[in-house]
């Protein structure tokens, strides 16, 4: 089986996940375990640590991690495009409203001094 852009999508989906999540999609004692959560596991479901995530973005990463690359989608445009009427930017603006992770100052904080 060859490798195309899909591989990828599943890698960005398992970022994401993390991102918004603050944990792994799967994880393993040792490689063979992780490895095979990868290809067998059940996608878990993003909303069950940020409940901020909506529904319908929570379902863009399940698409994106599908053990099946039929599943996902083809071409990363395609990804985007899926992924913004799905409400990623409200949701990403969401979690990092409510996200503890970074204390320093943003750009936009220090405009909103100005």
């Amino acid at each position: 089986m060859l490798l195309d852009c899909r591989a990828d999508v599943y890698s960005f989906g398992c970022v994401v996940f993390e991102l918004l999540s603050g944990k792994p999609p799967f994880t393993g004692t040792n490689a063979d375990e992780l490895l095979n959560k990868h290809l067998t596991g059940a996608v878990p479901n993003v909303q069950v640590y940020n409940e901020n995530v909506t529904p319908e973005f929570a379902n863009v990463i399940k698409k994106m991690m599908a053990k099946k690359r039929e599943e996902r989608k083809e071409k990363p445009f395609d990804l985007i495009g899926f992924a913004v009427l799905c409400g990623l930017c409200a949701s990403l603006r969401t979690a990092q409203a409510t996200s503890n992770a970074c204390d320093r100052p943003t750009r936009s904080r220090a405009l909103r001094s100005c």
